[in-house]
């Protein structure tokens, strides 16, 4: 979908301002509200980060501790 909303925006800005005809504006609008969502929903352009303090273990660390104690104490 990327690539066809990229081709649909070449085209438009291809035909300049000059070019009035009602379908162009519909679909300016259309791809205008299609590249935000496209941006909204990649899950690789946002990035959520973990809340709170820095961990005091490292990763393997971690692993090790929940190994042997499955109970989380």
């Amino acid at each position: 979908m990327v690539d066809v909303v990229a081709g649909l925006r070449d085209a438009v800005e291809r035909r300049g301002p000059e070019y009035e005809y009602e379908y162009a504006k519909v679909l300016g609008k259309y791809l205008a509200w299609s590249e935000t969502h496209i941006e909204k929903l990649d899950p690789f352009r946002r990035i959520w980060l973990p809340q709170g303090e820095r961990p005091g273990l490292s990763f393997d660390e971690g692993r090790e501790r929940k190994r042997q104690h499955p109970q989380g104490w």
